[in-house]
This record gives C-alpha cells, sequence and structure tokens, in this order.
C-alpha cells in the first residue's frame, strides 16, 4: 500500500462505524465494546486530521461502542509534542470527551 496516494483507514469515518457495529454485534462481545482509534504519527503514516477525528468519535458510538481510547505514543511521534498538527488533534480529542461527558449528564 502506497501512503502517499490511499490515504489511512482512519481518515475515512465510516470505517469506525463499521468497526462499532462489528464488535458490538458479535454474540460474545465484552460488555461494554471499547474503540481504540489511532491518533499518533508513525513514519509513513501522518496524524489523522484533526477535523476528521470528531467524525470518527460519533460515528463509533452511533455503531454501538460504548468507550473510546486513543492510541498515542509518547515522544516524537505522540499527540504531546510541539508538532502543529499534534497539538491540534490534542486539542479536538479533548473537546470531543468533554462534549461526550456532557452530553451523559
Amino acid at each position: 500500500m502506497d501512503f502517499n496516494q490511499d490515504p489511512p483507514l482512519y481518515n475515512n469515518a465510516r470505517f469506525s462505524y463499521a468497526i462499532g457495529r462489528t464488535i458490538c454485534a458479535r454474540p460474545r462481545s465484552p460488555s461494554p465494546c471499547n474503540h481504540l482509534l489511532y491518533s499518533t504519527a508513525k513514519a509513513d503514516w501522518p496524524y489523522p486530521a484533526w477535523q476528521s477525528k470528531r467524525f470518527e468519535v460519533y460515528y463509533t458510538l452511533a455503531g454501538g461502542t460504548k468507550g473510546i481510547g486513543y492510541w498515542w505514543l509518547q515522544g516524537t511521534y505522540g499527540m504531546n509534542n510541539t508538532d502543529p498538527d499534534s497539538q491540534l488533534l490534542w486539542k479536538e480529542v479533548g473537546l470531543c470527551g468533554n462534549e461526550i461527558k456532557t452530553a451523559r449528564t
């Protein structure tokens, strides 16, 4: 797969919906189902677009996921560095989490 021509699947929020539906529909699915979302950069993969992370979060919740985690590495490729894309993604993840907490109360 050439990542310069084919965007990674995390840039397609419908993929998150499909995962949410699949893991929650299994007969022996863990209860509650949790979805780990990709949120880091690595070698040939850039950071996920911060604009798409909100759609990814809500699509996986619509698919039935009850919990969300974020795959991120500390150090150079993690969301906790000074890269502008990393900082935008970190802010968006925080905003999504606060929105979900507000909606639950």
